[in-house]
């Protein structure tokens, strides 16, 4: 049996403390209402002692602020003695990451960015933070545009992110392109994804019992319910049979995987575990004649009814 490693109780509450302050900074009354909740400590303590642990960080050379009236009287930790060695490759890139995160439009990511940010910059020698700070001013065009990317979406986005905070369901008007069809979709809203150039929302469908993802540009309205999310599936997936030559160098996506072989028959199954269903119908339906769809029904179904209607655009041209 392994000899617990002892610590003085005082010692663990300045680490505690300071660890605390690391995180977010404390008023009096958070600091003891967290001591007294931490199963090492549990137990409240007078400002004075509490004072005394905040002296002894400011002792060690941390840069303990004094409490801030305008902001409920908290403690800030403005700087450790402690400094970080990041070099200019690892400063430009968090610029970087910066105008990304900016790019989102999703305040509780660029909230979460800048808190990292200005942690960092506690561990960051005064040399440091002048380069950041110069890199920053340096590739304030190139940030610029990297914000616009994603601007016209600004307002749908935003929207979205709070509904994913309040966890309640939404009715999305939405226009499918597959089949330029528009539809009233009841949404248990799950996240925001991005590609190179476009912008999606992600939730499950409770009606189809599928996830899906939305083109946030083929949204025509979307709308708040006052019922919470129940969000809470497995994720089916697809199934299709591929053959001949698109067999042979087949290289299954992220989300699938081989089900299965068949080397007398020459074909291969595919499992896809996919966000959005029509995307990947539309995928297989460049396959021809070399794809089919098997599982679920209601996708072979409806592979079958696009095939279909391809098949009467192309007799009614004839």
């Amino acid at each position: 049996m392994s000899k617990k490693t002892k610590i003085s109780s005082t010692a663990y509450r300045v680490l505690f403390l300071m660890q605390l302050l690391n995180t977010n900074d404390c008023s009096i009354d958070y600091l003891n209402n967290t001591f007294s909740n931490d199963p090492n400590i549990a137990r409240t303590f007078s400002k004075e002692v509490i004072l005394k642990y905040i002296y002894t960080l400011r002792s060690a050379g941390y840069n303990v602020s004094k409490p801030n009236p305008a902001n409920n009287h908290t403690y800030k930790l403005v700087k450790a003695p402690l400094t970080m060695r990041l070099n200019e490759q690892d400063i430009r890139t968090l610029i970087i990451l910066e105008g990304y995160v900016s790019s989102l439009y999703q305040e509780r990511l660029q909230k979460s960015f800048r808190s990292l940010v200005k942690k960092l910059s506690r561990y960051l020698s005064e040399e440091q933070i002048t380069l950041l700070n110069s890199i920053r001013k340096a590739q304030t065009n190139e940030l610029q545009q990297l914000s616009l990317k994603y601007s016209q979406y600004t307002s749908l986005i935003q929207k979205f992110e709070q509904y994913c905070v309040e966890d309640q369901r939404v009715i999305v008007k939405y226009k499918f392109p597959i089949d330029d069809e528009e539809k009233q979709i009841i949404l248990e809203p799950k996240s925001i994804k991005y590609d190179s150039k476009d912008v999606f929302i992600s939730g499950y469908n409770s009606i189809t019992g599928e996830k899906q993802l939305l083109h946030l540009n083929n949204i025509q309205e979307i709308k708040q319910l006052p019922v919470k999310s129940r969000y809470n599936y497995v994720l089916s997936p697809i199934i299709f049979k591929l053959k001949g030559r698109l067999a042979k160098g087949y290289r299954p996506y992220e989300d699938e995987k081989i089900a299965g072989t068949d080397p007398e028959a020459g074909t291969i199954t595919i499992a896809a575990y996919v966000d959005d269903r029509n995307m990947l119908l539309q995928r297989l339906l460049k396959y021809g004649d070399y794809c089919e769809v098997i599982y679920p029904k209601a996708a072979r179904e409806k592979t079958i009814s696009l095939v279909q209607d391809a098949l009467k655009n192309y007799d009614a041209n004839v």
